[in-house]
């Protein structure tokens, strides 16, 4: 089932991650850690992917990888949101929003959709 995936995936992350910390790959490292973090939210481990999104974007921003600070922020938003904590899920959103926007990413669009349904929620409509 869905939880051998979850668990084949977490193997197969681990093992690059040891890889891409071995080689000092710290942008391949920030992006993987990212992707454990989705596994984890993916089995409602919200302590545990929230753990991990903050490595990867403690490593992302260091590094001035605003593309994986965007993208770890935007999944942030929807684990605060799961949490109950709606400003702190648009606070991520609104992080995430601007860097798109700047950046001109693909996905800025989807970042200010978004961003504007959490800001309908936090007001009650």
């Amino acid at each position: 089932g869905e939880q051998g995936h979850n668990d084949k995936a977490l193997e197969c992350y681990e093992k690059s991650l040891e890889i891409t910390r071995r080689l000092g790959d710290e942008a391949t490292t920030a992006m993987t850690l990212g992707c454990i973090g989705i596994v984890y939210f993916k089995q409602g481990d919200n302590d545990k992917a929230l753990e991990y999104y903050e490595k990867s974007l403690e490593i992302a921003r260091r590094l001035g990888d605003r593309a994986t600070t965007a993208a770890t922020l935007y999944k942030m938003s929807f684990l605060q949101e799961k949490k109950g904590d709606l400003a702190k899920a648009i606070e991520c959103q609104r992080q995430a929003t601007e860097i798109g926007k700047l950046l001109g990413m693909a996905n800025a669009k989807e970042y200010e959709k978004r961003l504007a349904e959490l800001e309908k929620k936090a007001a009650g409509k």
